[in-house]
């Protein structure tokens, strides 16, 4: 799991729960590679997986990528 410092612009962090993910921080060209190299165990084939954005501070054309391969 990437796991950043809240606050720094650069970083961002993806947290694993009951019905999800909670995604915190920037989604950004300097933080999403360190996301994107890591295994989303949480991803589950046929299994619909909830993603909360609403900790994402900041978000480019990167992040939004991200977010689409993620479906």
């Amino acid at each position: 799991m990437a796991e950043r410092a809240e606050g720094d612009r650069s970083t961002a962090s993806v947290t694993p729960g009951e019905d999800g993910v909670r995604v915190t921080g920037a989604l950004t060209f300097t933080s999403v590679p360190a996301l994107a190299a890591e295994p989303a165990s949480w991803l589950a084939a046929g299994k619909q997986t909830g993603v909360d954005l609403s900790g994402v501070s900041r978000a480019d054309s990167a992040g939004m990528a991200l977010v689409l391969d993620w479906m």
